[in-house]
């Protein structure tokens, strides 16, 4: 009887210390994304100085204007970043990858055009100009990257994609983008809604930028993140008619009362836009 209550407390004990072992810990998201894609293209060319940010890292050359201003940089990426989430109304905690260059001949030669900025659909790797006279899009470069990566490609077209990101950057040299928009009706710049989402690309880039950010606004307005999302992933306009209870003509001639009723016209010295970025 001895040896048999011995073998029952070992059993008990062995069942004891099953039930307490740690369950298996779920495997974490990598700390990096250098391994994939456009991040991993960009480190395999050039010599890269890395700093951490939360969360990812900021990838900069080591004798480059970036170099003397990291923490500057890492708040306002932080801060853009949070902007881009919260006008998505998405949480997200998965490392971002951002790579800045000194010249547009620098940004031609990492990505094949001397522009401001860009990312890769579907990927989390931003490439943006900066230096001591440029103040880089780096809301306007995130909301892409949050955009693109939570609701995929942007079945509505172009304009929609770079509405949301000028809306998310919003004042422009000290203007808003109400007044600046105002000014574009004043100025007879306006088009009228379908000829604009199917011109988009073929307009004047900041002023299609300035209205599709005033059109993204409206929808917002009308129908919140939900009436933009569907706008993103419809082909027309027959989400948001059926959403917001109207046609999309009447939306329209909505947002255009609302532009003329806005605050004083503006416009832009697009020169120094170029040269500069938005500094105020």
């Amino acid at each position: 009887m001895r040896s048999v209550m011995l073998v029952l407390a070992g059993v008990v004990a062995l069942l004891l210390v099953v039930l307490k072992w740690p369950e298996p810990q779920a495997r974490s998201q990598p700390e990096s994304l250098h391994d994939t894609g456009l991040a991993r293209d960009l480190l395999a060319r050039g010599s890269w100085q890395s700093h951490e940010m939360l969360p990812g890292h900021l990838h900069y050359r080591a004798l480059s204007d970036a170099a003397g201003v990291l923490p500057q940089l890492s708040d306002s990426i932080v801060h853009a970043r949070q902007k881009a989430l919260v006008f998505l109304e998405t949480v997200d905690t998965l490392p971002i990858e951002i790579f800045l260059v000194s010249s547009r001949q620098e940004m031609e030669e990492a990505v094949g055009r001397p522009i401001g900025g860009m990312v890769r659909p579907g990927e989390r790797t931003a490439v943006l100009l900066y230096n001591r006279s440029y103040s880089p899009f780096m809301a306007h470069e995130l909301t892409h990257l949050f955009m693109l990566y939570h609701w995929g490609p942007a079945r509505n077209g172009r304009w929609i994609v770079e509405g949301a990101a000028a809306l998310v950057s919003g004042d422009c040299q000290g203007h808003s983008i109400a007044a600046l928009v105002k000014g574009l009706q004043e100025d007879g710049r306006l088009q009228h809604w379908p000829d604009f989402v199917g011109d988009f690309d073929r307009l004047d880039e900041v002023a299609a930028n300035l209205q599709a950010a005033s059109m993204v606004e409206f929808v917002w307005s009308r129908g919140g993140i939900t009436a933009v999302r569907d706008l993103w992933a419809s082909a027309g306009w027959s989400e948001v008619e059926r959403a917001l209870g109207e046609p999309v003509a009447r939306l329209e001639a909505e947002w255009l009362q609302r532009v003329h009723a806005g605050p004083p016209s503006a416009r832009l010295d697009v020169a120094r836009l170029y040269r500069h970025g938005c500094i105020s």
